[in-house]
């Protein structure tokens, strides 16, 4: 599990970097939950917040394992910022 918040910028220029290069294909599996295949292998990643309200990322892909920023999760943050603006607005049109 990756705290996002203790992540290097760097770290995160380089995995947006790597999945800009490689361009994987994201499946999404649900709200926060994508299915990324990268150069060869299937992995999944997964958004949402700790206990203590920490935004996290998993992936069980080697990097992910070591909680380390990896080009999957970089891959599919756009759609999870998207998932969480429309389920935002979702929300918003019932208060209305």
């Amino acid at each position: 599990m990756l705290i996002y918040s203790k992540a290097s910028k760097g770290s995160i220029d380089r995995a947006i970097a790597k999945a800009k290069a490689i361009k994987p294909t994201v499946k999404i599996l649900g709200f926060g939950e994508f299915e990324v295949k990268g150069s060869s292998d299937k992995y999944t990643v997964s958004f949402g917040w700790n206990t203590d309200k920490e935004f996290i990322i998993n992936c069980n892909c080697p990097a992910g394992q070591k909680n380390l920023v990896c080009y999957h999760s970089a891959s599919c943050s756009s759609i999870f910022k998207l998932q969480v603006r429309e389920r935002a607005a979702e929300k918003q049109s019932f208060i209305l």
